[in-house]
């Protein structure tokens, strides 16, 4: 997946209702972040953690094609992304 011009590494997960971009991507792909308070995402350990904003109307690349989705943020660890399928 491309997001300006960056290659970023992607999950696919079949069970998230959002999804998420990291941290570390909003500073590297230069994105707009509005912050977003009140949304406590939950993860996969069950532990709920607080979400750092939003990145809307995020223009991506997937496989030549162009899709336009919201992600908020999140301190992801080894992906760069999480896709909700």
């Amino acid at each position: 997946m491309i997001i300006n011009g960056c290659s970023l590494l992607v999950l696919h997960d079949i069970g998230s209702t959002h999804n998420f971009v990291g941290t570390a991507v909003v500073e590297q792909a230069s994105l707009l972040l509005q912050h977003h308070s009140g949304l406590r995402i939950a993860v996969a350990n069950g532990d709920r953690v607080d979400n750092h904003g939003c990145c809307r109307d995020l223009d991506i690349t997937i496989g030549g094609e162009l899709f336009r989705i919201d992600c908020y943020v999140l301190a992801l660890g080894s992906y760069d992304v999480v896709l909700d399928v």
